[in-house]
């Protein structure tokens, strides 16, 4: 009888330990607003129908009252796009507010991508596990069309190979699709008879260093429907050397 009562005493005493660890709160809100953005990046295809506008949303978990959340803009886009404000105004009750960000005429956009960093200046007013800074990338959503096959030279691979070309039609924007087999396509832009390179990342990946190849413009020059770019091929350590990246267009492509 007393071991009986003795293992009835010792299952109660671990039930109630049990239960009393159940209802333990595992987090219990502060007066902080514990904010966070979705994620340290958020990419934007711009449209006609945005209005020349992106909006930036952060979120918080505490939406009790009123609360205003200042945050540093660091502007890639020399001044393309301009910021309605530099804070997040939530309304009481409201777990979630934006900051707009304004962009001129959207036919002045060819395929380039504008760089914007938001950063959330207090961080006390972060959730323990949130986001507190977040990348902007916007860029012209465009329709590629091909425009055919041309031929593409690399002294990087010091050979020649058939290549498509494709055009947006939207803008004077051109892209090589994926000349180095790296699944970057390298892009060019059309703009009062120049050639402008935006292509910088080869997506070539040097594993002795630990980098992508970088292609760095020297100048182009276009004759014959050849377009030929002198090229410096280099990572943060230094250059690899110069060349020449060279692409004859498909038979009947004008692009002047």
């Amino acid at each position: 009888m007393k071991k009986f009562l003795y293992f009835a005493l010792s299952c109660a005493m671990v039930l109630g330990l049990a239960s009393c660890q159940s209802e333990e709160k595992l987090y219990e809100l502060t007066d902080s607003p514990e904010v966070s953005f979705m994620s340290e990046s958020a990419i934007f295809k711009m449209k006609a129908e945005d209005g020349n506008k992106i909006a930036v949303t952060l979120y918080r978990g505490n939406t009790k009252g009123e609360v205003s959340v200042p945050v540093k803009i660091t502007d890639g886009t020399d001044g393309v796009f301009t910021a309605s404000k530099s804070t997040f105004d939530f309304a009481d009750g409201e777990n979630a507010a934006v900051i707009e960000f304004t962009y001129p005429d959207l036919n002045a956009f060819g395929g380039e991508t504008y760089e914007i960093k938001i950063e959330v200046v207090n961080e006390e007013q972060v959730s323990p596990s949130g986001i507190s800074e977040c990348v902007v990338e916007a860029t012209r959503l465009l329709t590629m069309k091909s425009l055919g096959t041309g031929v593409y030279y690399s002294d990087w691979y010091e050979e020649a190979w058939e290549q498509e070309l494709t055009k947006a039609e939207e803008a004077d924007y051109y892209e090589l699709v994926d000349p180095w087999g790296t699944g970057v396509n390298f892009a060019f832009t059309v703009e009062n008879g120049q050639i402008n390179w935006l292509t910088v990342n080869s997506g070539y990946y040097n594993s002795t260093y630990g980098e992508y190849i970088m292609l760095g413009n020297l100048g182009i020059t276009f004759e014959n429907n050849i377009i030929t770019m002198n090229t410096k091929y280099y990572i943060s350590l230094g250059s690899f050397g110069t060349g020449v990246e060279q692409f004859q267009l498909p038979a009947g492509v004008k692009l002047f």
